[in-house]
């Protein structure tokens, strides 16, 4: 396997140090830095680039997505994560307080109406917020937190990019990239900005 070949031995490093990488499927045009998913600390090589003026993982079937939820669909999943109790709720507003600087959600709102018409509002975060909403099917996470949201008539609808936490390596765009001709220093290179490929035995 020419692949397999040409990477025996290699490693990436930054300032002479092994590299902490990370990989997701398709980022949806824009990685995410790591800082805002695994880590509190900077991760220099990983800060989120910009993949292609027209993204490079534009071949993946989950580039776009599109999920539809009742309102008491959503209700159950907060329930479920104990955001409330169990008892009668009604969904009032359900919106994006703030992003990163990719796009993808860092803050989701909703408020509701609880038995007494008292208002609750709950905030969800990050990369918290694929867990709890899930797909409309519940079968799994939430395909990303690269979406825009909105709520009509009790059915909120979800629109998104991207497949994964969004840090570190495209696969589909370094499929996309290799298919252009670059070879793997330049799609490493790319996704981690600053590292250098090493020979292990260097």
């Amino acid at each position: 396997n020419k692949a397999v070949e040409e990477t025996d031995n290699k490693i990436l490093t930054y300032n002479e140090n092994i590299a902490s990488i990370y990989y997701h499927s398709t980022c949806g045009g824009r990685t995410e830095a790591a800082h805002n998913i695994f880590t509190k600390k900077e991760i220099p090589y990983m800060n989120g680039i910009e993949d292609g003026i027209s993204p490079n993982c534009k071949i993946s079937p989950k580039f776009e997505w599109r999920e539809s939820y009742s309102a008491d669909d959503i209700i159950s999943r907060l329930k479920k994560w104990s955001f409330i109790k169990n008892g009668k709720f009604r969904l009032r507003d359900v919106y994006i307080a703030s992003r990163f600087s990719s796009g993808r959600v860092k803050e989701m709102v909703f408020e509701l109406i609880d038995e007494y018409s008292d208002e609750i509002k709950i905030s969800i975060y990050g990369n918290q917020i694929r867990s709890v909403i899930r797909t409309a099917n519940n079968k799994r996470i939430l395909w990303s937190t690269f979406f825009d949201i909105s709520l009509i008539k009790n059915v909120i609808k979800i629109e998104g990019n991207g497949f994964g936490h969004g840090v570190g390596l495209c696969q589909y765009g370094a499929i996309s990239l290799s298919r252009k001709g670059w070879d793997f220093n330049e799609i490493l290179e790319h996704y981690f900005p600053g590292i250098e490929i090493k020979s292990i035995n260097d």
